[in-house]
Order: structure tokens, then C-alpha cells, then sequence
């Protein structure tokens, strides 16, 4: 999908995680490396990793990947070519994995009567961490 075109373009992106029980909301800024089945193909690491994480997918996940190509126009009646997601032994061509390296973490607890805000940012090794306004 444009997605991935637009990782490789510009590998800095985030990624934004709620957990309602703590009542904290995650921003995580990382270097994005696409592992799709071309660079799966020239490491062999890279394709262990790439087919464990398919073989990990729940099945709906799997069924994402039955549907045609990203942007592509479908009929009305089109079905799925593995409805049921089963499992199969390769992942299809369109199916790749995010490897990320954080270098940034943005923490909001939504704490009451006030919130929380703390801000982590990893130079080389060295994660700092500052306590900000929220």
C-alpha cells in the first residue's frame, strides 16, 4: 500500500497505544525497516523472522491478506480468495513486518486532578527522561 512506499521514503514515523486500565497514552517515534518478501529473500534471519510473524497472525489478521492488492478497485461480490484465514505455509507477497528502533517515547497518564506527561528520548545508548507539561 502507499504506506509502506511512504516508510521507505521517510522511515520516521509513530506509533500511538492506549492502555485504558493505566489511563496512559503511548507515542513511540522510531526508524522504520520494511521486511518484505524481496528483502526477506536476501536474509535468511529476515525471512525466519518474517514467516514466525505470520505464522503468529490470529486469523482475521491472516484474512487481510486474502483480498486483492492494496488500492485496487473490487467488485461488489468480491470474496476473499481464503475466506476463513486458514493457515497457510508462506506468507503472501503483500504480507511484510515493521522492524522499529525507538528512539522517542511520549508517556501521558491521565491522571486526575492532573495529568502526567513524561518524554523519553534515546541519543546513542543513553535514554534521558523529562518530566514535561502535560
Amino acid at each position: 500500500s502507499a504506506k509502506v512506499a511512504h516508510l521507505r521514503h521517510n522511515p520516521v514515523a509513530e506509533v500511538a497505544l492506549w492502555l485504558p486500565r493505566r489511563k496512559i497514552q503511548l507515542r513511540l517515534r522510531a526508524i522504520w525497516r520494511v521486511v518484505d518478501a524481496a528483502l526477506a529473500g536476501r536474509s535468511q534471519n529476515l525471512a525466519t523472522l518474517r514467516q514466525r510473524a505470520w505464522t503468529e497472525q490470529p486469523t482475521l489478521a491472516r484474512r487481510l491478506y486474502s483480498w486483492p492488492d492494496p488500492d485496487q478497485p473490487m467488485g461488489m461480490d468480491n470474496e476473499p480468495e481464503n475466506p476463513h484465514g486458514k493457515k497457510t505455509r508462506t506468507p503472501p507477497r503483500t504480507f511484510a513486518v515493521l522492524l522499529g528502533s525507538i528512539d522517542h517515547i511520549d508517556a501521558l497518564r491521565l491522571t486526575k486532578p492532573v495529568h502526567e506527561r513524561f518524554v523519553f528520548e534515546r541519543e546513542r545508548h543513553v535514554w534521558r527522561a523529562q518530566r514535561i507539561t502535560p
